[in-house]
C-alpha cells in the first residue's frame, strides 16, 4: 500500500512538473501541449485507472492535483473515425469535484500515447487539465458514480493551434 502510494505521488510530481512548464496563457500552454490533437490522432480505446490528474485556472501557474487513492476515478477513452468519447467514473466513493466537467467542450485537446499508457492535455482560455490513464483496474466496483459523459463527431472537435 505504502510503494503504491509513493508511485502514485512520484507520478503526480511527474505530471505536475510538466503541467507547469507549460506556461500560463492559452497560446502558450496550447502550443506546447504533448502529442497529436485528439481530431487527428489515429483511433485508438483504453480503459483503466486514472493515475495522474491536475488541473489548473485562470492564468494562475498554480496546479490541483486530484487525490486518486483509495478512491478510484476510471476512465474510458474511445477515439473512433467519426467520434471522440470520454468518461470519467468514480468508483467507491462520490466527493470529487472536476473543473474538467464544465469545461469539457471548450477545451482543446492533445493525446500522447506512451508504453500502455494515454495522457490527454487540455486547455482553454481560462483552464488546464493533464489526465494519465493506465489499463488497469484494482479498485473493485461497488458503487459507481459517472462523472463525465463526453461524446462529439470528431468534425465538432476544437481545431488545434
Amino acid at each position: 500500500m505504502l510503494l503504491y502510494g509513493l508511485i502514485v505521488s512520484a507520478t503526480i510530481t511527474s505530471i505536475s512538473a510538466q503541467f507547469y512548464q507549460h506556461g500560463t496563457g492559452r497560446d502558450k500552454s496550447c502550443y506546447m501541449q504533448k502529442g497529436i490533437a485528439l481530431k487527428w490522432v489515429s483511433p485508438f480505446e483504453i480503459r483503466g485507472e486514472v493515475i495522474g490528474f491536475v488541473e489548473g485556472v485562470n492564468n494562475s501557474q498554480d496546479y490541483y492535483p486530484v487525490a486518486l487513492h483509495p478512491y478510484c476515478l476510471y476512465a474510458h477513452i474511445a477515439v473512433t473515425g467519426t467520434h471522440v468519447q470520454l468518461i470519467l467514473e468514480q468508483w467507491n466513493h462520490f466527493d470529487s469535484i472536476l473543473l474538467l466537467a464544465t469545461h469539457i467542450s471548450e477545451v482543446d485537446f492533445t493525446v500522447e500515447l506512451t508504453a500502455g499508457d494515454v495522457r490527454l492535455y487540455g486547455c482553454t482560455a481560462t483552464y488546464r487539465v493533464i489526465l494519465q490513464v493506465h489499463p488497469k483496474i484494482s479498485c473493485g466496483n461497488k458503487t459507481v458514480m459517472v462523472l463525465i459523459s463526453y461524446r462529439r463527431p470528431r468534425t465538432k472537435e476544437i481545431d488545434p493551434f
